[in-house]
């Protein structure tokens, strides 16, 4: 009887381990289904999120193909237009290239002293000097035939009672020896009034302005100012071409302006005028761009004493042609200025530069 029990309980036992064993068993399989399942979830949604991270990086990518693509064709539109308009410049400048020396080659083939004086000591550039009294020389030579041209034109005026060395301006009779001083007088005051005395340049549309920022300047920095001109006169006259139209027509004017008053007189000046106020241009050109020494222009005004240190009068020969009757020395004054002064500035320190061009005056000797 014991023995049948304990083997129940054995049984009971056994059946109960395994039970349990189950149990274990089962809760262990259901665990790992559960991970697994969070696994396969975990693997769809990240799968799922990356496809879409890569829908939208491929649309992303598609709108900025589409992007560089129109901005591509935009930039070659642009490349192409450029291009044009560099192939219809390069044959502006072609053609621009073949007037210019074509324009050169007929300068070059134009006989003119000037040009061969422009070259002195074998090749060296005038100085301002050198080209100042040049430029003096060609104006008196240019006004020394009008007496005799004075003299030709009236030789048929048998009917005057006046003297055969006088000449009529105005109804007044003149010495015929005063046409040319008189002819060299008005001739400088074109070229002093229209191109020297300029604050740039001929026909320069800010002339007028300059000449006031530069008459400012020069009273507080005196040789600001004359850097600022020359800065201002290279950049306008030989870089610019927008006032090159202006400037042309000013220079015609200057032209017209000597063959009105002395064509009359003298048929055959207009070449020689034509290479004095070319002279004359390329002179103030070069005052205005020197800035040591600066140079200086002064008029001599009406009725000033004669001062044989700066001034040359045409009618005094020696000092004692001012002396009175009693043998005092008489005081001559200024009747009229022929040519200015042209000299270098007190504030130059270089002996070496330093010059005076005297002016050329008529004198009235009357003694004081």
């Amino acid at each position: 009887m014991n023995l049948k029990g304990e083997s129940e309980s054995d049984k009971d036992l056994i059946i109960y381990s395994l039970n349990e064993s189950l149990q274990i068993y089962k809760d262990t399989v259901e665990r790992i289904q559960g991970e697994k399942d969070d696994l396969e979830f975990q693997y769809e949604q990240t799968k799922r999120e990356e496809a879409q991270k890569m829908e939208q990086e491929k649309t992303t990518l598609t709108q900025l193909k589409a992007s560089t693509e129109e901005k591509r064709a935009t930039l070659e539109s642009v490349y192409q237009h450029l291009m044009k308009e560099l192939a219809a410049k390069n044959l502006d400048y072609q053609r621009m290239e073949s007037r210019f020396h074509s324009h050169k080659n007929k300068g070059a083939q134009r006989s003119s002293v000037d040009e061969e004086q422009d070259d002195v000591d074998g090749g060296k550039q005038m100085s301002i000097q050198e080209q100042i009294l040049t430029l003096l020389k060609q104006v008196e030579e240019l006004c020394q035939p009008l007496a005799a041209a004075s003299a030709a034109a009236n030789s048929n005026d048998k009917g005057s009672s006046k003297s055969k060395n006088s000449h009529p301006m105005d109804g007044i009779y003149l010495d015929k020896r005063m046409i040319p001083p008189l002819a060299e007088r008005l001739m400088m005051q074109i070229l002093m009034d229209k191109i020297l005395f300029t604050s740039i340049y001929p026909g320069v549309s800010m002339n007028k302005a300059f000449g006031t920022i530069h008459k400012w300047v020069d009273k507080r920095n005196y040789t600001w100012a004359a850097r600022l001109r020359q800065q201002i006169s290279v950049f306008i006259v030989k870089q610019s071409t927008e006032e090159k139209e202006s400037i042309d027509k000013a220079i015609e004017s200057i032209l017209e302006a000597g063959y009105d008053q002395l064509c009359t007189l003298y048929n055959r000046l207009k070449r020689k005028w034509s290479e004095i106020v070319r002279r004359a241009l390329k002179l103030t050109l070069a005052i205005k761009e020197q800035d040591d020494p600066i140079i200086l222009i002064h008029p001599v005004d009406e009725g000033a004493i004669y001062d044989e240190n700066t001034m040359k009068a045409v009618n005094i020969k020696e000092k004692n042609e001012t002396e009175g009757e009693d043998g005092s020395e008489g005081m001559a004054s200024v009747a009229f200025m022929i040519t200015p002064i042209f000299m270098t500035s007190p504030y130059c320190e270089d002996p070496e530069k330093v010059f005076v061009v005297p002016a050329k005056v008529y004198c009235d000797t009357t003694t004081h």
